[in-house]
């Protein structure tokens, strides 16, 4: 206990603005102590930009810290077995990143230019080709474009008139 007291005073001195969770941050140590020490699991997950996340918080318990601590053999079946058991379903950020931005897109609510900046491209051209896909099921997609070209064609006729 002396220990955590000893690094919570170097991390909260290096970023002051800590102090306020200084307990949640024992708290939150002591748990994964108590993991580790009774050999129990920690899962952690995310949705999209918390999964990257998750993704990062799991490499950093991975790292083998002061002594090297390699995984079994058998460890990257286990974790397929374990996620299979629970029914969760393993992507990588990229893919996250694709399922995001689609949604963004298909929700009609946010101009490209707002997608693009918020995925961070340089051009808008990177992210239709590379990142946005359709979502919507084949019916849906397909009433959409009759109802552009529908639309189209009455503002054709509106304006000859």
């Amino acid at each position: 206990m002396k220990d955590l007291m000893k690094h919570l005073d170097i991390l909260i001195s290096r970023y002051p603005v800590l102090e306020e969770s200084r307990q949640d941050i024992e708290k939150a140590y002591l748990v994964l102590e108590e993991c580790y020490r009774e050999k129990k699991k920690v899962l952690i997950a995310g949705n999209v930009g918390s999964a990257a996340d998750a993704e990062h918080i799991v490499g950093e318990l991975m790292k083998g810290f002061k002594l090297p601590r390699k995984p079994q053999a058998n460890f990257a079946e286990k974790l397929v077995r374990e996620n299979k058991e629970l029914g969760t379903v393993q992507k990588s950020n990229h893919n996250l990143r694709k399922t995001c931005l689609s949604n963004m897109n298909a929700s009609n609510l946010l101009s490209d230019e707002e997608i693009r900046m918020f995925a961070g491209h340089k051009d808008i051209a990177t992210t239709q080709n590379s990142y946005i896909f359709a979502t919507g099921s084949l019916n849906t997609r397909s009433e959409a474009y009759e109802k552009a070209i529908d639309s189209k064609i009455n503002n054709v006729f509106k304006r000859d008139q």
